[in-house]
């Protein structure tokens, strides 16, 4: 049978292999002049690929078991194995797996050996804007004929890499239905004035990200980098799935996370006492960044003053702001920064063993276009990898089942 992949990007890729390897003559379709362009570009072009802490806990969805169930059958495991046999060795480091060269090209390479390897033909510079079905057949741009259809087209961040989501008009045009997608994993905007003052200083920490109703919605730990226009990081990157457009929040930042109130509260009190003409931001010094001192200081109206004239309640003010730094969030630097995209097909519209469409017999849907996403670490390639592997492999076993 003819497989006809639109993406070549990881999901593609992966479905291609493994179609290929079950007897299916394949091409793969990418709009860009290169396969993979957005594996080369995954964790600052080392490509951390999969990671060994790996569950549904780090996806985002409303169906865990499908990640769940999914991952039984192709996980950071499997993913591992699979790129030692075609020449990637693995490198770990703190549970992140990259290949050993930490290089993309690595990956981006020994894929394209292996599509090589399995005949696979690979046109690039291919836009797909036109599907049609004709007679139980995919026609694609009215040319590219096929019995099987994968669509792998990612979602709409890295769009200069090729993922734009151009291609979802025409699925929408088959009967499916997109949930609204979008950018995740992108730093955060906000208009403080202070934060130019805080450019390149980094945080390790806690964030917690609350609505305008001061209602929580996610926390997330790890170090938190201050720009002029707000806020990077894994920790801030990781929340921005949860930012909606025209809408306003506040980011919450423990600044010294290992240490409680009172612990900061008794530690002022004693330095009063020991050394009374120091000035507050000497005495802060061991706790936080100076800059930070310098913004917490200005935002509460307090002057630099030795801590024999603080008085307690202004104290209170310092603690709680080190406690709860607030930065206000106006939104995230969108399609252009993200690295994946929250929201996309809706699931219940794809058969959950093997990915297949609901709606149309012999189409198939992988990777980023569904509404699937994870967090930082090697989550979102592992979902690409696996969710193409069960696609590509799926197809063969229900063609064996049709002959017997």
């Amino acid at each position: 049978m003819i497989v006809n992949i639109v993406g070549g990007g990881a999901s593609g890729i992966i479905a291609a292999i493994n179609a290929a390897k079950n007897g299916h003559e394949v091409n793969i379709f990418e709009k860009m002049k290169n396969i993979g362009k957005k594996i080369l570009a995954t964790g600052n072009g080392k490509c951390n690929y999969t990671n060994k802490k790996m569950d549904e806990t780090f996806f985002y969805c409303k169906n865990k078991e499908l990640i769940k169930n999914s991952l039984q059958i192709f996980d950071d495991k499997s993913t591992i194995s699979f790129f030692k046999s075609i020449g990637v060795y693995p490198r770990e480091i703190d549970g992140r797996i990259y290949p050993i060269t930490e290089n993309s090209l690595s990956i981006v390479k020994s894929l394209e050996n292996e599509l090589n390897r399995l005949n696979i033909k690979i046109y690039t510079k291919t836009k797909i804007f036109k599907i049609d079905i004709l007679k139980n057949k995919f026609i694609l741009n009215d040319k590219y004929e096929s019995d099987i259809l994968i669509i792998a087209a990612g979602g709409k961040s890295y769009p200069a890499l090729g993922s734009d989501g151009s291609i979802n008009s025409e699925l929408i045009k088959l009967g499916h239905t997109f949930k609204t997608q979008r950018p995740a994993l992108v730093q955060l905007i906000s208009n403080d004035y202070f934060l130019p003052q805080l450019k390149g200083v980094r945080v390790k920490g806690n964030a917690s990200l609350f609505d305008h109703k001061n209602i929580k919605i996610i926390e997330k730990n790890g170090e938190i980098l201050f720009t002029d226009y707000g806020l990077s990081g894994i920790p801030s990157m990781q929340i921005s799935r949860f930012i909606k457009p025209e809408k306003n929040y506040i980011i919450k930042i423990d600044l010294a996370q290992n240490i409680d109130k009172d612990e900061i509260n008794n530690y002022l009190i004693n330095q009063t006492r020991l050394n009374p003409n120091l000035k507050i931001s000497d005495s802060l010094m061991g706790i936080i960044h100076f800059k930070l001192i310098n913004i917490i200081l200005q935002i509460n109206n307090i002057h630099n003053i030795p801590l024999n004239q603080l008085k307690r309640s202004d104290r209170n003010k310092i603690i709680n702001s080190i406690k709860n730094f607030n930065i206000n969030i106006n939104g995230t630097k969108g399609w252009k920064e993200s690295q994946v995209t929250t929201g996309g097909i809706n699931l219940n519209e794809i058969n959950e063993i093997n990915f297949e469409s609901k709606k149309i017999k012999n189409l198939y849907i992988c990777g980023e276009i569904l509404d699937i996403d994870g967090d930082c670490g090697g989550y979102n390639l592992q979902w690409a990898w696996t969710s193409g592997y069960i696609v590509g492999n799926n197809i063969m076993r229900r063609d064996k089942n049709d002959t017997n």
